[in-house]
């Protein structure tokens, strides 16, 4: 699934550390940080024009199947 910045910090982030036990019961979700993360990969960042929104992927969980 591809997100732009914006969308991925709604998602919660699988390397998040800590207590899942803590996290659930403080109703905790760790956000994606697409920006500050080294598995982050962009897709189309060599080729976007200016003003175009970059979305990308969480290189943890594989490359997606279609990137289009």
């Amino acid at each position: 699934m591809l997100l732009t910045p914006h969308e991925a910090r709604g998602v919660w982030c699988c390397q998040a550390r800590g207590s899942a036990v803590y996290q659930a019961k403080q109703n905790l979700v760790i956000p994606c940080m697409p920006g500050a993360c080294m598995a982050w990969r962009w897709v189309g960042e060599l080729t976007a024009s200016p003003g175009e929104k970059l979305r990308g992927y969480c290189g943890l969980a594989g490359k997606p199947e279609r990137v289009d």
